[in-house]
């Protein structure tokens, strides 16, 4: 597999991540993990299937709204396989639709869903326009034309939540969070997975995850125990359980 992450214009960067290519140039099972985060994608190739129950991930030349993650997926990807992505910031993608984003926590659905804009008839725009450079170009204008134009506004409260969780590495209480907020925890819960699309356990779970399996792969003078402890975790067992939720492998697997 051949995969490329490009960051978007200025414009863009607090609300985009990266964008990302994939080319496949044989077939093969590729696992995908958790990253906080929700994607379009746009695929000019052959469908992509969901390795665990063979159904049609992300179907032959469509959009799919690929909602945000907490477990591991396996996709199986087919000769010839064409992925551009859109990863969006932490409830980001919620600025570009009315649905609630906890629809689609786990789960891929077609775009026009729940953006109409991304449909047929643009990605067949997109198909005709040659390189990636110059697709992502029509792709920011219509994020443009749809941003200008959407009546939704940013929720500044869930940004500065989805900051703190980040900042404290998925370690701070949720009851923390709530107070230094100044909002009741079951609003937040509510406002929260709407917005971002899973709740706040489980996101602050997810980059917990994230997070540790970024110093397992970097501090290889910590032991596993030690860098357990650093991440909140109360034991060798806890984390281990969470690693094969997370990822389907062992934490000792990235050392």
């Amino acid at each position: 597999m051949s995969y490329l992450e490009l960051q978007p214009n200025n414009k863009f960067s607090n609300l985009i991540d990266c964008y990302w290519t994939s080319k496949e140039p044989i077939s093969g099972v590729h696992r995908v993990l958790p990253d906080g985060c929700a994607d379009l994608i746009f695929n000019f190739g052959e469908a992509v299937i969901n390795f665990s129950d063979n159904q049609i991930s992300v179907g032959k030349e469509s959009i799919a709204a690929v909602g945000m993650m907490t477990t591991y997926r396996d996709v199986f990807s087919q000769h010839g396989g064409d992925l551009l992505g859109i990863r969006f910031k932490s409830g980001c993608l919620s600025l570009l639709t009315n649905a609630s984003l906890s629809e689609l926590k786990n789960t891929t659905i077609q775009a026009d869903e729940i953006i109409p804009a991304f449909n047929k008839v643009f990605l067949e725009k997109l198909y005709h326009t040659s390189g990636t450079e110059k697709r992502i170009v029509l792709i920011e204008k219509m994020l443009s034309h749809l941003l200008i134009n959407s009546q939704i506004t940013n929720d500044k409260l869930i940004s500065s939540v989805t900051d703190l969780i980040l900042q404290s590495k998925g370690q701070m209480r949720i009851g923390d969070i709530a107070n230094s907020v100044c909002i009741g925890p079951r609003q937040l819960q509510r406002r929260f997975e709407t917005r971002v699309g899973i709740g706040l356990k489980e996101y602050a779970r997810v980059i917990r995850f994230i997070n540790t399996s970024d110093t397992l792969k970097n501090a290889p003078q910590k032991s596993i125990l030690e860098i357990a402890f650093e991440n909140g975790y109360y034991d060798h067992a806890h984390l281990s359980n969470d690693f094969m939720h997370m990822a389907g492998f062992l934490p000792s697997t990235l050392r």
